[in-house]
């Protein structure tokens, strides 16, 4: 672009004077001094309104041996060059996207990428044998993780145990509601369970009376009664645990619960699990009472080892005034003597143990 000089802008008015005094020397004529006068008194608003020049100054200006250059605007350079370049962004639309990986801009019609293309780091294996549905369920378990599950220890392996079953006699006293450690018994003996069953949540084969339950103190619903806990998976059992939850209450009528477990036990024996490894677990922090026949908790257990059963005593604090009888409890049972439990740790051991 062609640039007028700077003594030529300076000199713009001098035809218009050259014109008014000699008029008819010059030959122009009388309209054309009227528009000279007019583009002079204009010229500055002109310039700064627009930023341009007249077609009728350039030529008073330069005179007959220079031409305005018909592209030449007025506007510096700099400006030109961005307004191209707005112009130019607005016809080609915004830069496309580029793929991470190549630098390559996507398409609609791009197919994904299949498993063997994809980076080791992030694909995902699927075993054909799982269902897609239970993976989902499982990736919304928060207690779950793909190294293990989590417990009040940390996060413990998750484990395979289609050899076992044990059955729960929980001890829902009153008294178990008494503070112990950082919680009360009740409270403790729940977590030292679910921490013992989580980890073989698909493969354990759990059952459990609890007693009391009901308005009656000493009542003790038969194993057949939605309140117990029939024979399943340790997982599906945990989920029915938590939401039939019922709090201490009542005495410790545990001749009826031995009736209601014998009734569990042959129950399992149709099932064919006294076929396996078989483990009566009991949970209790007192002395038996609610007019319980004594007899029965040897005799019980007694026969229960005949078929293979082992049935195993973990006391809490409290239970010492019965030391005796549960000593003869697991002696019966084939374990010898009752476990003394000094200590919210060691229930969570000792149940692990029995669980395995």
């Amino acid at each position: 672009m062609r640039r007028v000089p700077a003594i030529v802008n300076a000199v713009l008015t001098l035809p218009v004077t050259l014109l008014l005094c000699c008029g008819g020397m010059s030959g122009v004529s009388d309209t054309e001094m009227d528009r000279a006068g007019q583009t002079t008194g204009s010229k500055t608003d002109d310039k700064q309104a627009s930023g341009k020049a007249s077609d009728f100054d350039d030529q008073d200006a330069r005179g007959t041996d220079v031409e305005a250059d018909p592209n030449d605007d007025g506007i510096d350079e700099p400006n030109v060059d961005r307004q191209v370049t707005d112009e130019t962004t607005k016809l080609a639309g915004p830069e496309p996207e580029l793929d991470d990986d190549n630098g390559a801009a996507p398409t609609e019609d791009e197919e994904p990428p299949t498993a063997a293309q994809t980076p080791e780091a992030d694909r995902l294996i699927i075993d054909s044998n799982v269902d897609p549905d239970a993976a989902d369920e499982g990736a919304e378990d928060e207690t779950e993780t793909s190294d293990g599950v989590e417990t009040s220890n940390g996060i413990v392996p998750l484990e395979f145990v289609d050899d076992l079953s044990i059955l729960v006699i929980f001890d829902n006293s009153g008294s178990m509601d008494t503070y112990w450690g950082n919680g009360s018994r009740w409270d403790i003996a729940n977590q030292a369970l679910y921490d013992a069953l989580a980890p073989v949540a698909t493969s354990l084969k759990v059952a459990s009376i609890r007693f009391p339950l009901g308005a009656e103190d000493c009542s003790v619903p038969e194993f057949a009664d939605d309140r117990q806990f029939g024979w399943q998976l340790a997982g599906e059992f945990l989920d029915a645990w938590e939401a039939g939850k019922i709090f201490p209450n009542g005495g410790t009528p545990m001749g009826q619960a031995f009736l209601a477990a014998d009734a569990a036990i042959a129950d399992a024996r149709e099932r064919g699990l006294l076929e396996d490894r078989f483990n009566v677990i009991v949970l209790t922090d007192g002395e038996p009472n609610c007019e319980t026949d004594t007899t029965l908790l040897t005799e019980l257990p007694a026969q229960w080892h005949e078929r293979g059963v082992k049935t195993h005593v973990l006391g809490l604090p409290g239970s010492d005034a019965a030391a005796q009888l549960l000593d003869d409890i697991a002696a019966a049972g084939g374990t010898d003597e009752f476990v003394h439990l000094g200590s919210a740790e060691q229930l969570g051991d000792e149940v692990l143990v029995r669980a395995r």
